[in-house]
């Protein structure tokens, strides 16, 4: 990579070039530009391309941004969640492009997702919708239940609550956190304060909810009922291969 002055002739030179070369208003250049904000956007960075380049980053069976906006609230905001797993309100609200008022995406998250350190999560009812995979799904809602306490969990703390093989909890743990080395996996977003201190009302329900779902998991296979204790900072967790 080779740096070039903002005053060198190649910067100069570059710059010039973002300044119309029309010397008589109403010729081609700057008279002439006529393009709406949205307009200007698609000549620049094609629909199709914005498109491909979200689509790319995603697994497969999600959807792209133009195929979300053929699908109704409910599917869409399902889709984006399967898609990252873990989201901030406001982000998701972006994503959406103004389709669907706050509070209808509020409703609908309350059915499919939630919510950790002020974000929304996946629900695991939504990833694992067959019978069989009922072990996953307490599973995972432990590991989401840990981060409801606090924001960096070790894998050997949740390998001494619940049965869980190191490839499946790698899996769970890498789609809504980070690995820090000798420290362990930190929630994947900030804590969305911002959301907190809006919607007072659904953080304290689904506190209560992550009560009973908890309380839940402990009847049905035995995890630890107190928070998990603050990890060790010695402790090295190791990098995903």
């Amino acid at each position: 990579l080779e740096h070039y002055g903002v005053d060198s002739d190649l910067a100069t030179s570059e710059r010039l070039l973002l300044f119309s070369g029309a010397e008589e208003e109403g010729s081609e250049g700057a008279g002439g530009f006529n393009m709406t904000p949205v307009q200007y956007l698609n000549e620049v960075c094609p629909l199709k391309r914005r498109d491909e380049a979200v689509h790319s980053g995603q697994s497969n069976g999600t959807v792209s941004l133009s195929q979300l906006a053929h699908l109704a609230l409910p599917q869409q905001v399902k889709s984006v969640l399967k898609s990252g797993q873990v989201i901030q309100f406001n982000q998701l609200c972006s994503l959406l492009g103004g389709r669907g008022s706050a509070s209808a995406i509020l409703d609908t998250l309350k059915t499919c997702a939630v919510l950790v350190q002020g974000c929304w999560v996946a629900g695991s009812n939504l990833l694992f919708s067959e019978e069989s995979e009922h072990v996953r799904v307490n599973n995972r809602d432990f590991i989401l239940w840990c981060f409801t306490q606090r924001r960096v969990v070790t894998r050997k703390e949740l390998t001494s609550s619940i049965k869980i093989s190191p490839d499946e909890l790698r899996e769970m743990l890498g789609s809504v956190a980070s690995l820090r080395v000798s420290v362990g996996w930190e929630f994947k977003l900030p804590t969305d304060t911002e959301f907190i201190r809006k919607y007072p009302a659904i953080v304290r329900q689904q506190a209560t909810q992550w009560e009973k779902r908890h309380n839940q998991l402990v009847r049905e296979s035995g995890q630890c009922t107190d928070p998990i204790p603050e990890p060790q900072p010695m402790e090295v967790e190791q990098p995903i291969p």
